[in-house]
């Protein structure tokens, strides 16, 4: 994905401001492109998951891709499963050229509440940084809109 740049206006003139492209996945089964401002990482993702702490989980390191899940989703009054969530988690850490050995995959981990899914880059002093989510990740969005739409009941079986 090529960086985005927002251009904005403001009372000294015109400035840059630069955007990270993710994806968020909603509890409905709602996959949709997000952009969050780079200068407020932590406050975007705050604002578009509903909450004021959340859980990384590194899901791949090459391409680097991680998942921000809504760590205060499971104390909601109505805690919501993030199906969707699961499936491309579970893609991520079972898949042979991504997996991670000490997971068992019977017990792979559930996700409560809406997630955002970035890309990661790790800069000259070794911090990891949240980035563009990498093209590689296209394939993986395909498949878990099917999954959404297979959750919303929009896929009807073929007997």
């Amino acid at each position: 994905m090529a960086e985005m740049t927002q251009v904005t206006t403001t009372a000294t003139g015109t400035g840059q401001e630069k955007l990270i492209r993710g994806v968020l996945v909603t509890t409905d089964h709602h996959i949709r492109d997000i952009t969050i401002p780079a200068a407020d990482t932590l406050g975007g993702m705050y604002e578009l998951l509903g909450c004021q702490v959340v859980e990384r989980v590194t899901l791949a390191e090459t391409p680097g891709v991680e998942m921000w899940a809504d760590e205060e989703g499971a104390l909601r009054a109505a805690p919501r499963r993030n199906r969707v969530a699961e499936a491309v988690a579970g893609y991520y850490l079972t898949h042979p050229l991504h997996s991670h050995p000490e997971i068992d995959t019977a017990s792979l981990p559930m996700y409560v509440g809406d997630v955002l899914f970035l890309g990661v880059e790790i800069d000259q002093d070794g911090d990891i940084d949240c980035a563009d989510l990498p093209e590689e990740f296209g394939t993986v969005r395909q498949a878990a809109e099917f999954v959404a739409a297979g959750l919303r009941g929009h896929i009807q079986s073929a007997s």
